[in-house]
């Protein structure tokens, strides 16, 4: 049996599971350079070549849709239809539930035999009840390898039909309702929010006051760091539920995002709690696009120091791919063997094919040599490997740089053509990581999921890395993990005597991850980068 998974929904990708494992998985937007995509056809042909025996659609999808009908177009789309004969037709279905999704990635990636999950997006799954449209905001579950229990969903009310058929005709979708549940599911506790808003959808909404943008969650965050706890600014939470009225009290862009991200976090508190108490699990996973919120991640350490949490880096629609694909494998095998992720370097392998016009040098060397130059305070492009799933740069698509620096920030922000308030993470070493950072109960952070806060006797031996909260959200290294990096960044403490460097994901602002080698140089020539290292051939490409 080999199992592919298709998000149909913004973030699109495709996961495809053999015996288990994660044998292909990749996002659209890296092909396309069109991010928050929606389309899939890349992917879908690219999972097609492994032949998968089941195919799972997951995201905004008709009722009425015929999945095989879905499948049949996908392939003629692709061009691949008139060599279906050498193809065996799959079993196909849909899996509608959104917030399951996005909890089955987290739970089978935990490592745990059973745990509590909580998820927190803009909105799941739409329920019609009374003439009116909820979204789902929150779920809760109880976990184990068989099973997925809701404790508890929360939903709020967004339109009446009336409205809502109005909204999509105008915007020349098809009518929402089509897509929707025909009545609020009973069979466990739900709590309507009548605000019209919820957690994700309050982040979304600052968003785009702020940035005129969607998806800019990423941003509010960044931006909150510089706003102030004004006792006369209304709360963006009140007993839980969103409050609309910071949008009209004259609050600047920082205190607005300040709000949004300091009041969210004890509704969260509240989730989490509520999850634990029913569960009885002391094992907690997270998440939904709220929770790639690592500042707010490092909070619930702290608050909840006898909870072993498990937070999804693939939290955004990108993951439920792996998600349907994962809950169709353990639940139609009943597999209950427990994987829990060991890395997320299972996107595109790197390619070293490039055209040498236009190039100034290509040197053979090593990771002595290139740390020697991010010491004397170059910026360097690393290329290496297969591409990190999810959004954060782990190493094999990512730019470094001198932590040491304290105008790092601005020099790679310029780089980056981005905005001054966007922060940086560093990649430190391992078994040195809690003698630079207090590290709550983690062991270690390979995914970067953690804000934590720099330790007072080594915080101004890296200020290219202290955001204005003073977090420096890390990301831990060893040998294992990735061989290469972790030997750069010991050379580079080797000579500077700071296990670590500064390390942001290799792309312009506006643009994706790199994918290809073609990718990289003209990133690097558009964003003024002279070094690209490439550790697994040896070479430094000077640009």
């Amino acid at each position: 049996m080999i199992v592919m998974g298709v998000n149909l929904s913004h973030d699109g990708s495709v996961c495809v599971i053999d015996s288990g494992e994660v044998v292909f998985y990749q996002e659209e937007e890296r092909v396309t350079h069109e991010k928050h995509t929606t389309g899939v056809i890349n992917s879908f042909v690219a999972g097609m070549k492994h032949n998968p025996t089941h195919v799972i659609f997951t995201g905004a999808l008709p009722y009425e849709l015929d999945a095989n009908m879905l499948f049949t177009s996908l392939m003629a789309a692709s061009g691949k239809i008139k060599h279906f004969e050498n193809y065996a037709m799959p079993e196909v279905s849909f899996m509608r539930d959104h917030h399951l999704t996005h909890a089955s990635a987290a739970f089978y990636n935990s490592g745990f035999e059973e745990a509590a999950v909580v998820i927190i997006d803009g909105a799941g799954q739409s329920f019609i009840d009374d003439d009116f449209l909820y979204r789902e905001s929150e779920t809760l579950y109880h976990a184990s390898y068989n099973k997925f229990n809701v404790i508890s969903k929360k939903v709020f009310k967004q339109h009446s039909r009336t409205a809502y058929n109005a909204i999509s005709k105008e915007l020349l979708y098809k009518p929402y309702l089509t897509m929707c549940d025909k009545e609020l599911p009973t069979k466990y506790p739900v709590k309507i929010n009548d605000s019209g808003m919820s957690i994700g959808k309050m982040f979304s909404k600052v968003g785009i006051n702020i940035f005129n943008g969607y998806h800019q969650a990423g941003k509010v965050m960044g931006l909150s760091a510089y706003g102030s706890d004004n006792p006369d600014h209304p709360k963006a939470f009140v007993n839980g539920i969103p409050n609309e009225d910071i949008f009209t009290a004259g609050l600047s862009n920082e205190d607005l995002a300040y709000r949004v991200q300091k009041d969210s976090l004890m509704p969260v508190v509240d989730l989490i709690r509520e999850a634990i108490d029913e569960s009885g699990s002391k094992n907690v996973c997270l998440s939904g696009g709220y929770f790639l919120n690592c500042v707010n991640n490092y909070k619930y350490l702290k608050l909840f120091p006898g909870i072993n949490f498990y937070v999804e880096p693939n939290s955004s629609d990108a993951g439920t791919a792996l998600g349907a694909a994962k809950y169709l494998w353990h639940m139609t095998n009943g597999d209950y063997k427990v994987r829990e992720v060991e890395s997320l370097y299972m996107s595109s392998p790197a390619d070293y094919r490039y055209d040498l016009r236009d190039i100034r040098d290509v040197v053979q060397t090593g990771p002595k040599e290139i740390a020697e130059i991010i010491a004397n305070r170059n910026v360097v492009a690393i290329y290496q490997g297969q591409a990190e799933a999810g959004p954060r740069a782990l190493g094999n698509r990512s730019i470094l740089y001198d932590p040491r620096d304290p105008d790092g920030r601005d020099v790679v922000n310029k780089i980056k053509k981005r905005e001054y308030f966007r922060p940086f993470a560093g990649s430190v070493l391992e078994d040195k990581a809690s003698e630079w950072f207090d590290m709550a109960t983690l062991k270690s952070s390979p995914y970067m999921m953690y804000a934590v806060q720099a330790l007072d006797e080594r915080r101004n031996l890296i200020p290219g890395l202290q955001h204005n909260d003073g977090t420096s959200r890390i990301q831990t290294v060893n040998e294992s993990q990735n061989k290469n990096y972790y030997n750069l960044i010991k050379e580079f403490d080797k000579i500077t005597g700071v296990p670590m460097l500064l390390n942001t994901s290799f792309n312009l602002a506006g643009d994706t991850l790199v994918q290809t080698m073609d990718d990289a140089i003209r990133t690097c020539r558009e964003g003024g980068i002279e070094f690209l290292y490439c550790p697994d051939i040896n070479t430094l490409i000077l640009i």
